[in-house]
């Protein structure tokens, strides 16, 4: 359309044109992505179809259960460690972050640090 088109009838009949084009893209959109999405959560239901048919084999289920118990205590001392670490770490972050948190709260004026303001 150019600027000298100044017929109604035209300009409505190109906004027409226009608004069917683009609804006819959308939809060619909207179809792509649910085929996509279909074929995806075709996929997903054979991987857990076959799991499942793995599973009802007995014995696969006990070297599961049994691998997945044997793992567990392996890492009952690794975990503890590991729980102790975090937790050293998260008391240097408190630490460190104490003065922000006590300026924030003198910012914020009404006593509460600043996570806390407006939530109640």
């Amino acid at each position: 359309m150019t600027q000298g088109d100044s017929d109604p009838t035209l300009q409505r009949s190109s906004r027409k044109q226009d608004l069917l084009l683009a609804s006819w893209l959308a939809r060619g959109e909207a179809a792509g992505a649910f085929h996509e999405l279909a074929d995806r959560a075709d996929a997903v239901a054979e991987r857990v179809a076959s799991i499942r048919a793995w599973l009802s084999n007995p014995w696969v289920a006990a070297a599961c259960v049994t691998g997945a118990l044997a793992i567990g205590v392996g890492l009952r001392r690794v975990r503890a460690v590991r729980v102790l670490r975090w937790g050293w770490l998260a008391w240097r972050l408190w630490r460190s972050a104490a003065p922000a948190v006590a300026s924030a709260a003198r910012l914020a004026g009404d006593g509460r640090p600043w996570p806390m303001r407006g939530a109640w």
